[in-house]
């Protein structure tokens, strides 16, 4: 994604023309903006921030969620990007349990913006749902943190499917079918919310993808 994003004709960026890359990704006179943060239950830590400063949610009058205080970079080139993206996700919450060494304990948000282009690129990777029989030995606040995990992806399965409605209906309305968008219900967590624009906004486009076990043991909670 990141050399998609910073790709032309593999020129080189000190003799070419504005928008032509280099060999290392670099692109002259094209630069994105990067933000990149956790979501754990209600609460939102910064993950370009060396500190994990704490960020805010907060809804502007037009409804639209601002995530306050989030540290923000230029990145020139893919390598650059695919660098500061990568000490990130080092910032990244993990804890360990029965299934896995590393679990995730928070969805990663990296928030890539091209002004060039007037678009954006939302990257989500979330944490893995979680069985009841692999948080048996959680503590206290593990269980929580499950079953928080749990809640935000089951809203985030809902806003999807209410999308996909929406986008069946408007491929084959007619003049005399009901038109009204479809109200996807992105209020139902902190996930949800930061990613409102991809279930809301015309002409976005929204792609998922799963990492599933290939064990036996995993094919009915995969299914």
């Amino acid at each position: 994604a990141a050399r998609e994003i910073f790709s032309t004709n593999g020129a080189s960026a000190a003799t070419a023309a504005p928008g032509e890359a280099d060999e290392n990704g670099a692109t002259a006179g094209l630069s994105v903006r990067l933000r990149s943060f956790e979501i754990a239950g209600k609460k939102c830590w910064d993950l370009l921030s060396r500190s994990r400063s704490e960020l805010k949610l907060l809804d502007s009058d037009d409804g639209k969620t601002n995530i306050v205080g989030a540290s923000e970079v230029s990145v020139l080139g893919a390598e650059e990007l695919q660098r500061v993206l990568k000490e990130a996700f080092g910032r990244r919450a993990t804890a360990s349990h029965g299934r896995n060494e590393e679990s995730s304990r928070s969805h990663c948000v990296c928030i890539v913006e091209v002004p060039e282009k007037q678009g954006s690129l939302v990257l989500v990777d979330c944490a893995g749902t979680e069985r009841r029989q692999d948080t048996e030995q959680h503590s206290a606040e593990r269980t929580k943190e499950s079953a928080e995990i749990n809640s935000s992806l089951h809203a985030l399965k809902e806003c999807i499917r209410y999308r996909a409605k929406e986008q069946q209906r408007q491929a084959k309305a007619g003049a005399d079918e009901d038109k009204r968008p479809v109200h996807v219900p992105y209020r139902g967590s902190y996930l949800t919310r930061v990613l409102a624009d991809s279930f809301t906004r015309p002409g976005s486009r929204l792609a998922a993808i799963g990492t599933v076990a290939p064990a036996a043991t995993d094919a009915e909670h995969t299914l």
